[in-house]
């Protein structure tokens, strides 16, 4: 309940303007290693593969605000990692023309194309996300979606094959 409170407020802040993106160099291998840290023990518990692979080498540090690309990150991981039940989940990270890009794979069920439109609605949940074992708020992506666009970021593109 208290994630659910956390995340309303979240929304409220950012959509009325009182979130701002903090940028400061950091180095973005550290913060991956972080995130896979973070969720590791949840992979192993389903024994699901969790890895990161670089399409290219990253710079050093990058100038970004961490604490929003490690919440964009985590949400974006733990939702692949929720809806897949075996296999692999793989953080991909390339940087090419001062422009650091994150895409998360995975192995799992897949969406349905009719809801890919929705997905960053607020309270969406895809109509196959019944059947995953612990539900979330529908929040995760819609606060992913505006942290991303505070960064700058075109925003979260989302592809997916359903099964």
């Amino acid at each position: 309940m208290l994630a659910l409170v956390d995340d309303i407020l979240d929304v409220a802040r950012i959509e009325s303007g009182r979130t701002q993106a903090i940028p400061i160099a950091f180095s973005p291998t550290l913060a991956l290693s972080e995130i896979v840290s973070m969720l590791q023990t949840i992979a192993a518990e389903k024994a699901i593969l969790l890895q990161t692979a670089y399409d290219n080498p990253l710079p050093a540090q990058v100038l970004c605000d961490p604490v929003l690309l490690r919440r964009i990150l985590l949400n974006l991981v733990g939702n692949a990692l929720k809806f897949t039940d075996s296999g692999s989940v793989t953080i991909r990270a390339s940087y090419t023309s001062n422009t650091l890009k994150f895409s998360v794979e995975d192995t799992g069920s897949g969406i349905p194309a009719e809801d890919l439109p929705n997905l960053m609605q607020q309270f969406f949940q895809a109509s196959n996300a019944v059947s995953a074992s612990s539900k979330g708020t529908g929040l995760g992506l819609h606060l992913s979606q505006h942290m991303v666009q505070l960064m700058g970021g075109p925003g979260i593109e989302v592809q997916s094959t359903l099964g």
